[in-house]
């Protein structure tokens, strides 16, 4: 994710955005986190836990 870019974006977010946007933003992120979490774990794309974690970040999308 640091190769992403993702972390420059979110530090604009919360230094720009309103605080609902950074609330939204920001629970995005730390779910995305989570997905890049589970797959460092090994969860295959197919497989429930990978479906876990995905699942909240689309919803907070």
């Amino acid at each position: 994710m640091q190769h992403s870019g993702v972390y420059r974006v979110r530090e604009r977010l919360l230094m720009s955005a309103t605080i609902g946007g950074v609330m939204a933003g920001e629970s995005a992120f730390l779910r995305l986190v989570e997905v890049r979490n589970t797959v460092r774990a090994g969860a295959a794309l197919s497989t429930p836990e990978y479906h876990s974690a995905y699942h909240p970040f689309a919803e907070a999308l």
